[in-house]
């Protein structure tokens, strides 16, 4: 992640790295994200819909003694995508936060998955728990890094 580049670029090089993630995920039928059932609710039971917004479902707790990057400042999740789990901004720009992501998360016990470095924006996919993949997204903003946490997408 170098500071150089153009507000263009950085738009191609994040489309281009969804694209790379996207096609790095499972299939459907070996995917260990949920996927929405087909069969009619149980009753009693509850669910969220989609008329139900996705403040209301229930957002994944980042696991205590998840890795943090130094000198990093929380910031709220938005309140209307429950996929993102957590979310900080750190002064530090460049490549650093990735090599810290790099190493901090296999010396904490999760086990990387793939590695989506580009100019302005890095993917890492890991496992928080044995069959779940979580994304790290980094992103350079504002003179920055924003650092997002968020389940995996198919």
């Amino acid at each position: 992640m170098r500071r150089t580049a153009t507000p263009r670029f950085a738009l191609a090089a994040a489309a281009a790295l969804a694209v790379l993630a996207g096609g790095c995920a499972a299939s459907p039928a070996d995917s260990t994200t949920p996927q929405p059932s087909t069969s009619a609710p149980t009753p009693g039971a509850t669910a969220a819909s989609p008329s139900v917004p996705a403040s209301a479902a229930t957002r994944p707790a980042l696991p205590a003694g998840f890795p943090v990057l130094p000198d990093a400042s929380p910031v709220a999740p938005p309140d209307d995508d429950a996929t993102v789990i957590a979310r900080w901004t750190a002064a530090q720009a460049g490549s650093g936060p990735f090599d810290y992501y790099v190493a901090a998360l296999p010396a904490a016990g999760y086990h990387v998955v793939g590695t989506y470095p580009s100019e302005t924006t890095a993917l890492i996919r890991f496992e928080p728990t044995a069959g779940t993949i979580w994304q790290l997204l980094l992103e350079e903003a504002q003179g920055g890094t924003r650092i997002t946490i968020r389940t995996d997408r198919p």
